[in-house]
């Protein structure tokens, strides 16, 4: 599987440099490579005129390089100038001169609605301040253009957007590309940094790997769209028992649904055989839509745990939470679960709100040598860790990996760039579309992630190979449907069209 790794600015900037200094590739070298990089993108929609917004930094040296490239090539490109001019790094300096030197043509004015294209290499992936003042004026003229016909591609991150954690530094250019060197960056994939960047396309331009290889531990990483990840072989001679048993612990007198989407996902992944724990009052709707599960009740005054708990022991993955209430019976089924469970272990819904009324019960996860996966949505998360919605997302990646880390467990962070964490490893999601943002989503997800751990993969890879596989079974459900209609159920379904494949 090809997985692609994300470096944080700090990263990528020693990997340029060690690409300079240790390998010996000139910064020329790259500027160049990086500029016919960004000239493929921008030929791509056959332009009449073009134009390059620098700033004083190497970004705006790349976009000077582009600009000169495609005056060469017969295509009208002019330049723009941001910030004072004692300020530009040698390399702009030097960029600028050939620039100059093969008839390139600077702008003053700030009007850009007459560009087909607009490059910006305003700012890089070093940003870290406010943007304000002539800097925002500048990009607030290039997205009034791109509301319009031009298009706008940025160079390596959309200038405004910080790199590491996709926060909007004041202002933002909005791209409909965004073409990166060598690694992605976290500003590419969280939001709101990856609205901004549109289209992002990872290009090689010569900066060597090795630094990455072999000096640094690179633990946070993503796969295109277009890859499925492995999944678990399914030998030919095996049965039903070959291909695991999960408890699904889910439902109530309220949400009978929950416990039938997420019993149907596992059974689309392959499970072998599904148990539903779930309130009596759900018994004909789950016998009458899902006949393949097998059923097991209880009434809010009479409920077997030492059944329960046998149940748990034959099972290979428990499924806790969806539609499950905070009743007290619920919280009982919870704390049996979290305190004699021995399996791997899927928290989701109001299994997390059980958890965040009682926090002793987070020690109990952290003292046990249990696989748990927990699966909040911004708003579970903050009841579980006490940071407000608007603290966790501010860097919503160390959000999720220090809360995984706390407690040895593995999260799934849920958002438009769903964030999967053990503490040491990492994945940011591409799949998915605002269409799953409907009731029952989740339950589906959870039954998908214990379907891959009920077939012997391990907690983290069942978390992200899960979360992946939702989002394409979901991206395909849309084109079969729309964004509009798209329901739980469509979802579950898509599953085994995208496993076909």
């Amino acid at each position: 599987m090809n997985r692609k790794y994300i470096l944080p600015a700090a990263v990528m900037q020693q990997a340029d440099n060690a690409t300079i200094e240790q390998i010996g590739i000139g910064q020329d070298v790259l500027m160049e490579r990086a500029a016919l990089a960004v000239v493929s993108r921008v030929k791509s929609y056959n332009p009449q005129k073009v134009l390059c917004v620098c700033g004083t930094g190497n970004n705006g040296g790349d976009a000077l390089a582009v600009a000169r490239i495609l005056l060469m090539q017969g295509v009208k490109a002019d330049v723009y100038l941001c910030g004072k001019p004692e300020k530009y790094k040698p390399a702009v300096v030097k960029q600028y001169n050939i620039f100059q030197k093969v008839g390139g043509r600077t702008i003053t004015t700030n009007d850009f609605t007459e560009y087909d294209i607009i490059v910006d290499g305003i700012f890089g992936i070093g940003l870290e301040r406010k943007v304000e003042g002539d800097y925002a004026d500048v990009i607030t003229h290039i997205n009034q253009a791109g509301e319009g016909k031009t298009k706008i591609i940025a160079v390596d991150i959309p200038s405004g957007i910080h790199t590491d954690t996709g926060a909007v530094m004041g202002c933002a250019v909005k791209a409909d590309e965004t073409v990166a060197f060598a690694y992605y960056k976290p500003g590419h994939l969280v939001y709101p940094g990856a609205e901004y960047c549109g289209k992002v396309g990872v290009e090689e331009i010569g900066i060597s790997h090795i630094f990455i290889e072999n000096d640094y531990k690179a633990d946070t990483f993503t796969i295109e769209k277009d890859i499925l990840p492995d999944l678990p072989k399914r030998p030919r001679n095996g049965n039903k028992g070959t291909f695991g048993r999960v408890l699904v612990v889910a439902g109530s007198s309220a949400m009978y649904g929950a416990c039938y989407l997420t019993a149907l996902a596992t059974l689309r992944m392959g499970v072998g055989l599904v148990d539903v724990f779930t309130h009596e009052v759900n018994r004909t709707a789950v016998q009458t839509m899902l006949p393949e599960a097998i059923l097991h009740t209880y009434e809010d005054d009479n409920v077997d745990l030492n059944e329960f708990r046998r149940l748990m022991e034959r099972a290979d993955c428990l499924v806790i939470g969806p539609g499950l209430s905070t009743s007290d019976v619920a919280l009982d089924l919870v704390k049996t679960v979290l305190e004699h469970c021995e399996k791997p272990l899927v928290a989701d819904a109001d299994a997390l709100n059980c958890i965040a009324m009682h926090k002793e019960l987070l020690q109990v996860i952290k003292d046990s040598n249990k696989d748990v996966i927990v699966t909040p949505h911004p708003a579970e998360l903050s009841r579980l860790t006490g940071k407000s919605i608007s603290e966790l997302k501010a860097d919503y990646i160390n959000s999720v990996k220090s809360f995984a880390k706390e407690y040895g467990l593995t999260v799934v962070g849920k958002d438009a760039g769903t964030v999967v964490s053990n503490g040491e490893y990492t994945y940011i999601n591409q799949t998915g579309n605002s269409g799953m943002a409907t009731a029952g989503s989740g339950d589906v997800l959870s039954g998908v992630i214990g379907a891959l751990c009920a077939q012997k993969e391990n907690a983290f890879d069942s978390a992200w190979k899960g979360v992946c596989l939702h989002g394409k079974a979901g991206d395909l459900a849309m084109v079969q449907k729309n964004s509009y209609s798209l329901i739980a159920r469509d979802i579950a379904n898509a599953l085994a069209d995208i496993i076909k494949k």
